[in-house]
C-alpha cells in the first residue's frame, strides 16, 4: 500500500477515475468510457471507429476479457466455447492474472428481442496492481494479447 505521495501529492488511495484516465491518456491510450470505478480502454479498429477493448483499469486491479463467438464455432458446446476463450488467457496466467468469472452475452435480434442471433462466451482475467506505473504497463500487456478466438 502506498503511503508516500507518488504523483504530485496524490497517493494511490486518493486516486479517482479521472486521475487514472488522465494517466492512461497521457501514456497514449485511447479511452472508451469511465465508470463503476474503472477506466475502460478502447482500441481503434479503423481510423474512424473505436471499439471497447474489453480492458479495464482500476485503482487496485486491472482486468480484461477474452471471448469466443458461438457463430464462429457452431458445433461447439458452451463449455468448449468457454475453453476457447480461456485458452487465450494462458500468457496472462503466466503473467500473474487469475480467472475471475465467466459469462455469456446474448446478441438479440433487433427486430425480435425474444430471439437470440448469437452469443459471446467470455472469460474475465484480473490482476492486482500497486499503482499507476504498473497499471500502464499492464494495459500495454493486455492490449498486446489476443482476446477473441479466431474462426477455424
Amino acid at each position: 500500500m502506498c503511503t508516500q505521495p507518488k504523483w504530485g501529492g496524490v497517493t494511490d488511495d486518493m486516486l479517482q477515475d479521472s486521475d487514472i484516465k488522465k494517466a492512461l491518456a497521457d501514456a497514449g491510450f485511447e479511452i472508451f468510457r469511465v465508470g463503476d470505478g474503472d477506466v475502460h480502454l478502447a482500441e481503434r479498429v479503423r481510423e474512424n471507429l473505436l471499439m471497447d477493448a474489453r480492458i479495464k483499469v482500476g485503482v487496485r486491479q486491472v482486468s480484461f476479457s477474452t471471448r469466443a463467438r458461438r457463430g464462429d464455432f457452431p458445433g461447439d458446446a458452451s463449455e468448449a466455447l468457454f475453453d476457447r476463450a480461456r485458452n487465450l488467457g494462458q500468457a496472462a496466467r503466466a503473467h500473474g492474472y487469475a480467472e475471475a468469472t465467466t459469462y455469456v452475452i446474448d446478441m438479440p435480434d433487433p427486430n425480435n428481442p425474444s430471439r437470440t442471433l448469437d452469443a459471446w462466451y467470455e472469460v474475465e482475467f484480473v490482476k492486482r496492481i500497486e499503482g499507476l506505473d504498473e497499471a500502464i504497463a499492464e494495459a500495454r500487456f493486455m492490449l498486446a494479447q489476443a482476446r477473441k478466438a479466431k474462426r477455424r
